[in-house]
C-alpha cells in the first residue's frame, strides 16, 4: 500500500503541536466545539458499540475520548476496555498519564502502516486519518486487520463547523 505523502503527515506533526499546547481536554483531542458538544456529538459513537469489548482507537490524540467513552459506557452498563494508537508520541504519553492503569494498551504508530497486536472488538477512527483519495484503502485495511470477525468499525468526523 504505499507510504502517505510527505506534506500530510507534516501536517499530522503540526497537529501534535498544536494538540500539546491547549491545556483544555476536549481541545487537546482535536475537537473545537466546546465540552458540551463533545459529549453530544462524541457519545453517539456509543451508539455502534453497544455491549462490552475491547475498544481501538485510531487516531487516540491524549486518550480523552476513551477515557469519556469508558465512563459513558459505564453509566450504560457497558464495560469498554480501551486501546489507542497515534503517531504523536507526546499525545500518546499524555494518553497513558491520563490512563495510567492502561498504559501498555497504546502505542505510538502511523494507523496506514501500523499492524495491531491483534484485532479489536470495536474500532473507531476519524476519516481524515488519511488524505481523501486513500479513504477506501484504509476502510479496508482497518476492517480486515484491526476488527475481529463479528465487530464494528465505526468511522466519524469532526466535520462540523456549528458553534
Amino acid at each position: 500500500m504505499g507510504q502517505l505523502p510527505v506534506a500530510f503527515l507534516d501536517r499530522l506533526r503540526e497537529l501534535e503541536g498544536l494538540y500539546v499546547q491547549e491545556t483544555d481536554l476536549v481541545r487537546q483531542s482535536g475537537f473545537g466545539g466546546g465540552h458540551e458538544r463533545w459529549r453530544t456529538e462524541r457519545e453517539l459513537v456509543l451508539d455502534a458499540a453497544p455491549d462490552d469489548g475491547d475498544f481501538l482507537d485510531v487516531g487516540c490524540a491524549n486518550g480523552y475520548l476513551l477515557e469519556c467513552l469508558v465512563q459513558w459506557g459505564h453509566e450504560r452498563h457497558i464495560r469498554l476496555t480501551p486501546y489507542g494508537v497515534d503517531c504523536g508520541a507526546h499525545l500518546i504519553a499524555l494518553a497513558q498519564q491520563r490512563l495510567p492503569q492502561y498504559a501498555s494498551h497504546f502505542w505510538v504508530a502511523n494507523a496506514w502502516e501500523w499492524l495491531p497486536p491483534r484485532p479489536f472488538r470495536y474500532v473507531y477512527s476519524l476519516y481524515d486519518c488519511v488524505p481523501e483519495e486513500l479513504l477506501p484503502a484504509y476502510i479496508r485495511r482497518l476492517v480486515t486487520r484491526y476488527v475481529e470477525a463479528g465487530g464494528t468499525l465505526i468511522i466519524g468526523a469532526y466535520g462540523s463547523y456549528s458553534t
